[in-house]
């Protein structure tokens, strides 16, 4: 039996194919549904874990740090994104439902003098200090936390943007660099004393020369 199909049947079949959503690879870490563009090692299972445990006490208790290491090429900036990302999202998404506790816990008594200070109730806001109002409150307590990625260098920054890039996250961002990369001075830009030229075209503050400060 000849089957014969039209090219532009063909071309139709293939455009369906391409526009068709791939299936996502989800992991359950930490309670999170996680997107990773693959099969991730123990180590990064490990690694993402820790870092959503670290947010999920930060969240609760006020603040939380960790210092997290591993191996040179052992995807630490993939796995970071994307437990960061997905618990961004997931916090978006509870907060949106309403699932969302907001409110600070309040300090305990002196059930540790050593960190409540000798058996003193901590106080929370200065009574002269007006209290916030309602609207207020809610617009404060309604924002999404915002993520800083830092680094030593300005290729690193291009590698994460890379890494970034394979997720299936997209949120609104700003990469942010040092005078060298964004001057726009056309005379300064691309000379190796960036900075010196920079603050000598900026010194009098009642003449400034540079014609790209606004």
């Amino acid at each position: 039996m000849v089957s014969t199909t039209s090219k532009s049947d063909s071309k139709h079949e293939e455009r369906q194919t391409l526009n068709s959503k791939t299936p996502k690879n989800l992991y359950q870490i930490g309670g999170l549904q996680v997107e990773f563009p693959y099969q991730p090692y123990g180590t990064q299972l490990a690694f993402m874990s820790r870092v959503i445990s670290t947010l999920d006490r930060a969240q609760r208790d006020g603040h939380c740090h960790a210092l997290l290491e591993s191996p040179t090429g052992t995807g630490k900036s993939l796995s970071l994104l994307c437990s960061v990302l997905a618990w961004q999202q997931n916090y978006k998404s509870r907060l949106l439902k309403g699932n969302l506790s907001h409110s600070k816990p309040a300090p305990e008594a002196a059930t540790d003098p050593l960190n409540h200070g000798g058996g003193f109730i901590p106080e929370t806001q200065p009574s002269d200090t007006p209290l916030p109002s309602n609207a207020e409150a809610t617009k404060k307590r309604a924002k999404i936390p915002t993520i800083y990625y830092a680094s030593r260098t300005h290729s690193q920054i291009t590698q994460v943007i890379r890494e970034y890039r394979k997720t299936g996250y997209r949120v609104p961002m700003a990469v942010l660099a040092s005078r060298k990369h964004y001057c726009t001075n056309r005379h300064v830009h691309g000379k190796d004393n960036v900075d010196e030229e920079c603050r000598l075209l900026l010194k009098d503050k009642g003449n400034i020369q540079c014609s790209e400060f606004k």
